[in-house]
């Protein structure tokens, strides 16, 4: 703290100013404030001037110089005092330093900007690349088909001329062609999960459920299932997204129970709070070791051998994106040959605007 006078002519100045500032009493007495501390205003002081004068007080943030060189911020506070007959005669001023605070307050923004240009960065290479994952499934979709075909011809016109190497080759081809041909189609299911525009409303999540299983069932039906049903509440998103998702999850359950004499899935939902709630696909297959968990839901990404298990590596890469797009989680526990549990979470349709 210190007095001026109205030409800002130090008169009095305490020891908190003379600690801080660095310089002595007897060297700050007599010096004009602004010379001495070589303040930098945040506005003309002519405007401050007229503020104070009209308020009779000031506050702002100023930029100033201890004596040994160091640039300090200080928010300040300035009262006017009066005589008796109401002419200014002194200026009391306060400060406090917010140096560090400031500094922490550059550093944020340096840091969210910097967030914001990766963010966007991000965005345009996600976008960048779903295009370009599009255009390549969709462009391979020609020459598989002429692959495909012609395949086919060749072993419907030349079966009496080939021998049984000959149409295992052939074989071998229209099994590769149609692999591919499920990876495309999954693959250009995955980009317009990212592309497609979400149709979000309430949704009754315990119809939904027996919808997939109910298709499941469909590939299935040589097999013996128990399937365990919970009950569900309703859930707020896009239906046609999260019935993929659910089907992808139960077709995942079923196809890893395969080699269980009693194969067991069951679907249940926990609830985590008012907003939201998790759901469930249990199973008692060959399961997997957690060591590899962070691996299940890339691209392309199989635990399991192609000869053990048929898949293109894409389904539950997609679940995870299409819970994303919900702004939810998804993960799975799981132990080798203990069977696995995919959960998801969403939004209950209760509180959503």
């Amino acid at each position: 703290m210190f007095v001026g006078d109205t030409n800002f002519i130090i008169t009095y100045w305490n020891r908190g100013a003379e600690k801080f500032y660095s310089w002595k009493q007897s060297e700050a007495i007599g010096r004009h404030s602004d010379e001495l501390l070589r303040t930098i205003f945040p506005k003309p002081i002519e405007e401050i001037r007229a503020e104070l004068l009209v308020k009779d007080c000031w506050e702002g943030e100023l930029t100033r110089t201890k004596a040994d060189g160091v640039q300090v911020i200080v928010a300040s506070r300035w009262s006017l005092r009066r005589d008796s007959q109401g002419t200014p005669i002194a200026i009391l001023e306060t400060s406090n330093d917010i140096s560090g605070r400031k500094r922490w307050e550059e550093q944020i923004q340096a840091l969210n900007k910097e967030l914001a240009n990766r963010s966007l960065a991000l965005e345009a290479s996600n976008k960048e690349l779903e295009a370009f994952a599009y255009s390549i499934s969709h462009d391979l979709r020609a020459p598989l088909r002429h692959m495909s075909g012609f395949a086919e011809l060749l072993r419907k016109s030349a079966a009496t001329s080939l021998d049984e190497k000959g149409k295992r080759y052939i074989s071998m081809i229209m099994e590769a062609s149609n692999r591919m041909g499920c990876l495309i189609d999954d693959l250009l299911a995955f980009s317009r999960i990212g592309r497609a525009e979400a149709h979000k409303s309430v949704v009754n999540l315990e119809q939904l459920v027996h919808e997939a299983v109910a298709e499941v069932r469909q590939d299935v039906t040589q097999r013996k299932i128990v399937w365990k049903l919970n009950s569900f509440p309703d859930c707020y998103g896009d239906r046609s997204m999260l019935r993929l998702a659910l089907i992808n999850l139960i077709s995942n359950a079923a196809k890893f129970t395969r080699t269980r004499p009693q194969a067991e899935v069951e679907i249940g939902c926990t609830d985590q709070g008012k907003e939201e709630l998790v759901v469930f696909v249990r199973d008692n297959g060959v399961g997997f070791d957690m060591r590899y968990s962070d691996k299940l839901f890339g691209v392309f990404q199989r635990l399991h051998p192609q000869e053990a298990f048929e898949g293109t590596g894409i389904g539950l890469a997609t679940v995870q994106r299409v819970v994303h797009r919900h702004g939810g989680r998804v993960w799975a526990e799981g132990k080798v040959d203990g069977g696995a549990t995919f959960y998801f979470s969403l939004c209950k349709s209760t509180g959503v605007n």
